[in-house]
């Protein structure tokens, strides 16, 4: 359960994540603008609860952690995945707390024609029609 400290944390970076991104009514993606990088995807810095100093972070693992609020996603071999596969996604329902694995293996999905996905049990489908 998280305290008042951390709630005022998840308040905030939920406000920053909001503030700095659009929502595409057509995909249901909520694409993060504040960035001009070339990047894939996106980072920003973020003073976790309890640290000495600033952390970069990929801005769809903020979202998760922001809306799950769980620090522990940062475990060796799980990601965060994009569903729609759009990398500047930050949208809760757009992200999948998984392993490696499965992330890697809808990329073959994302390459079918037409696109479609082939199942990731125990895990989420890819979203299409989001794109």
């Amino acid at each position: 359960m998280a305290d008042a400290t951390e709630n005022s944390w998840f308040e905030e970076q939920k406000q920053f994540l909001m503030h700095n991104s659009d929502l595409l009514h057509n995909t249901h993606c909520r694409l993060f603008t504040h960035s001009s990088t070339s990047s894939k995807y996106i980072q920003t810095t973020v003073l976790m609860p309890g640290a000495a100093r600033k952390t970069r972070i990929y801005v769809h693992r903020l979202s998760y952690i922001v809306h799950s609020q769980n620090f522990d996603i940062f475990k060796k071999n799980m990601h965060i995945s994009h569903l729609c596969h759009n990398t500047f996604c930050i949208n809760f329902e757009h992200l999948s707390y998984e392993p490696q694995a499965i992330n890697n293996n809808r990329q073959r999905c994302k390459s079918l024609y037409p696109k479609h996905c082939q199942g990731h049990d125990p895990y989420p489908d890819c979203i299409f029609n989001a794109n």
